[in-house]
């Protein structure tokens, strides 16, 4: 199954903290169809390991965890039809980790599906894509060719 690249921007999710004030972190968001036709389903868990500036996700085969590899569960989301809302999956991936990994808030991402799972990486500025992006962006949230509303991150 075809699925087309996704550019998408880190957002931004407030963390209360008990002890110190709020704090800031990078959120990435990804739910839709083509998350389920990409073998995803909601109620199973994805891996998710960190590669030089890449993050790869794949199916969670109950194999044992070793490294910096984290399991997280996929959820679900609504997306409205012509005929009601379809329940399709929802993968969130939040918190200081990513910071870590160096995805920061704001940042243009690239989301690719492979036959081994979902692989996200960071965009340069010096990439043809991000140029495509930049010059293609409308103001006051109207989305644009690459940025689609039910695959906001």
């Amino acid at each position: 199954m075809k699925v087309n690249p996704r550019i998408l921007t880190i957002k931004k999710l407030y963390q209360s903290r008990t002890v110190s004030s709020d704090i800031v972190v990078p959120q990435i968001i990804l739910s839709g169809v083509w998350l389920q036709k990409a073998g995803f389903n909601s109620s199973e868990s994805v891996l998710v390991s960190v590669k030089r500036n890449k993050l790869i996700i794949e199916k969670d085969r109950g194999q044992i965890i070793q490294g910096d590899i984290r399991r997280i569960k996929i959820s679900y989301a609504y997306v409205q039809r012509e005929k009601g809302y379809k329940k399709v999956p929802k993968i969130v991936l939040s918190g200081l980790w990513l910071q870590a990994a160096n995805f920061n808030c704001r940042e243009k991402i690239r989301v690719d599906v492979t036959t081994k799972g979902i692989t996200i990486e960071k965009l340069s500025l010096k990439s043809s894509e991000a140029v495509l992006l930049h010059l293609y962006q409308a103001p006051h949230n109207i989305f644009t060719m690459y940025e689609y509303p039910a695959f906001i991150c």
